[in-house]
């Protein structure tokens, strides 16, 4: 039973980190197209231009410039989304200790400070949906 458990704990345990590199793959794919784009779309969208003589190179170059500039700025969130789903998530776990430690508390009957507010536990049923005491 135990062995059971631990196989089936370690199974989703690597499924989970399957799913994690398979996302992180896809997330730097994206990121390489997206950032090669950048210096691949404006030029191909210029060399008519240049290549008929209505441009100089350095008429390129410059819209080339101006073009990733204006979609580094755009893009901001592309290139920190790493960040940002690191901030999330221990966010998200911080909120989720938070939630297990009311619930224990409400499961001893004593009631948790919440910054000012004191959230108290009505129900005894350990749910964690105490309300706040005035």
């Amino acid at each position: 039973l135990e062995l059971h458990r631990i196989v089936s704990r370690l199974t989703l345990v690597v499924s989970n980190r399957r799913s994690i590199l398979w996302t992180q793959l896809k997330l730097e794919a994206f990121t390489n197209l997206y950032f090669y784009g950048t210096w691949i779309v404006p030029i191909a969208l210029i060399a008519p231009q240049y290549f008929a003589g209505t441009m100089e190179l350095g008429e390129v170059m410059q819209a080339r410039e101006a073009f990733y500039h204006v979609v580094a700025d755009v893009s901001l969130a592309l290139h920190e989304f790493e960040k940002i789903s690191v901030f999330l998530a221990g966010v998200w776990r911080l909120g989720s200790f938070y939630e297990v430690m009311r619930m224990v508390d409400c499961d001893r009957g004593v009631s948790s400070r919440v910054g000012l507010l004191e959230v108290c536990c009505n129900s005894g049923h350990g749910d964690g949906d105490g309300d706040y005491c005035s």
